[in-house]
């Protein structure tokens, strides 16, 4: 086989080459559902009132569910994908870059979250957890960042075992490393 005929072989075909080939159609369909109005559209069913500071010891956010708001919720909860149902931090802030997360909970019992055992232990094995809040190159603009975590997969598993309290949102953030002076301008709940 000679380089010529090598380099015939692998070339794509001309129609792909003008735009026209399955990897161009695959990029075209990509763009149009990220450009289309309902991709990422999300809906706020619930949000805290006052911002929050999160310090060195466990925080705690309640945030009542509206009788709409859980019907909305569980309507979500139907729909396959984790992320059917998410938490949103928008203006997430700090000082200075702390060297630590906060691992987040729902409906964790309001005793104190080091002395949770059984079915509330804290970690990732938790029924509770919902994820990490991180703030690894967080900036101190007074902005803040927005991040969300899929909450569809925790209220599932509570609601499973029978520990889901759909009155409210209970959230408590437990800090992991040497925690600094972090501001949440709000917490909402976010459907798809």
């Amino acid at each position: 086989m000679t380089p010529e005929s090598t380099s015939q072989r692998s070339a794509p075909p001309a129609s792909w080459r003008r735009g026209r080939g399955p990897l161009w159609a695959g990029f075209v369909l990509l763009a149009a559902l990220a450009c289309s109005p309902s991709a990422g559209a999300r809906e706020e069913i619930a949000a805290s009132t006052e911002p929050l500071e999160l310090s060195s010891s466990p925080s705690r956010l309640e945030m009542p569910l509206s009788a709409g708001a859980r019907a909305r919720l569980l309507q979500a909860l139907s729909q396959a994908g984790p992320g059917a149902v998410a938490l949103r931090f928008d203006g997430v802030r700090t000082v200075a870059q702390p060297g630590c997360y906060y691992e987040i909970y729902l409906d964790l019992p309001e005793r104190a979250p080091e002395e949770a055992a059984g079915a509330h232990a804290l970690g990732p094995e938790s029924p509770h957890y919902v994820g990490n809040l991180s703030l690894f190159g967080l900036g101190t603009e007074p902005g803040g960042a927005t991040q969300d975590l899929p909450l569809a997969p925790t209220v599932r598993r509570l609601r499973e075992r029978g520990l889901w309290q759909d009155s409210e949102l209970a959230l408590t953030f437990v800090p992991r490393g040497e925690p600094g002076s972090v501001k949440i301008a709000r917490v909402a709940l976010t459907v798809e």
